[in-house]
């Protein structure tokens, strides 16, 4: 046997933290509380699917009750209703979201009730732009925001000689998901 120095018979044996066999012993872990785990990240910005649409519908009259004062040629004031077109991000604007949130909204990732509620004010939205391109002075206006805000593009076949030397054909199509969504 080897003789103790003189410092090591001085300190008391450490004991050692192996368990049986050499193995560090485990930590019980803590019982798993009866409470229900909360959700991360913060509340949704709406409760439900009707306060949400009330603030749709608030976007829209107000769109529609927009009105301008003008003068007449003899001084007398004139108020004339001129209705705003509704967009996608003056609905975002009035329902206080970013374009992602929307999408999120949207992609029923906030809750399945929300999906309907957005669609239809989309859908409202497309008709209005399209209705203020047929009946609007500025087509091609409505036309480019339809093909940026909802994916419409215009697809134009010109044939200058008909199948087998027949009439030429003119064939305009609209299709719908060419371009980046959200404008």
């Amino acid at each position: 046997m080897a003789k103790a120095s003189k410092q090591n018979a001085r300190r008391p044996a450490k004991k050692s933290t192996r368990g049986k066999g050499g193995k560090k012993p485990t930590r019980k872990k803590p019982a798993a509380k009866s409470t229900p785990q909360k959700k991360a990240g913060r509340k949704p910005k709406y409760a439900s699917a009707a306060a949400m649409q009330k603030k749709i519908d608030a976007y829209f009259k107000t769109c529609e009750a927009r009105t301008v004062h003008i003068t007449a040629e003899d001084g007398t004031p004139i108020e004339v209703s001129q209705p705003d077109i509704p967009t996608k991000s003056g609905l975002r604007k009035a329902l206080d979201m970013s374009e992602q949130l929307m999408s999120k909204y949207r992609q029923g990732k906030m809750g399945e009730q929300f999906v309907e509620p957005i669609t239809r004010a989309e859908t409202h939205i497309q008709t209005e732009v399209l209705r203020y391109g047929f009946f609007g002075k500025n087509h091609r206006f409505a036309q480019w925001y339809l093909g940026v805000a909802f994916g419409m593009v215009e697809v134009q076949k010109h044939e200058h000689g008909g199948d087998g030397g027949g009439p030429v054909k003119h064939v305009v199509e609209v299709r719908y998901g060419k371009g980046k969504p959200g404008a």
